[in-house]
């Protein structure tokens, strides 16, 4: 019997985080618009396990296998504020163990890019406090109707 296409993805994106919890570099094509325009649709990610900062582009476990998006701040406790770079919310605050992978290089048209820059994680901290006024303001409208 033949595999179904989500049976394959999930071996794969297991694959990816046995791998990654090898200290092996794993290559992902990103998908989606989440991070432009530092990482955009169909961009290779290279990821690797290790300790993530304030500005890294990271491997979130979230569903089968995760998200691709940057850490934009660290909270007194530790945990992480985790989101996209072209979405006006945050994933939420995790702590490091849900973060899979730092990513390490972005690929794009036969170069490799960093996926760190000072104006990415600039940007990142300047868009902040914005984002979690707006997360605040969904959340408090959430839990009043």
């Amino acid at each position: 019997m033949t595999p179904s296409a989500d049976e394959v993805a999930g071996a794969a994106a297991a694959l990816a985080l046995e791998l990654l919890g090898r200290g092996e570099t794993v290559r992902v094509r990103a998908r989606g618009a989440s991070m432009r325009p530092w990482v955009r649709d169909g961009d290779i990610v290279l990821l690797r396990a290790g300790a993530p900062r304030v500005g890294d582009v990271v491997l979130l476990r979230q569903g089968d296998f995760g998200l691709i998006h940057r850490v934009v701040a660290r909270g007194l406790d530790g945990r992480l504020c985790v989101a996209g770079d072209a979405l006006p919310r945050v994933d939420g605050w995790f702590h490091a163990a849900a973060i899979a992978a730092v990513a390490v290089a972005i690929e794009r048209d036969g170069r490799a890019l960093p996926p760190r820059s000072g104006l990415a994680v600039a940007v990142g901290r300047a868009l902040a406090p914005l984002r979690y006024f707006v997360a605040g303001v969904r959340g408090r409208r959430s839990v009043q109707t």
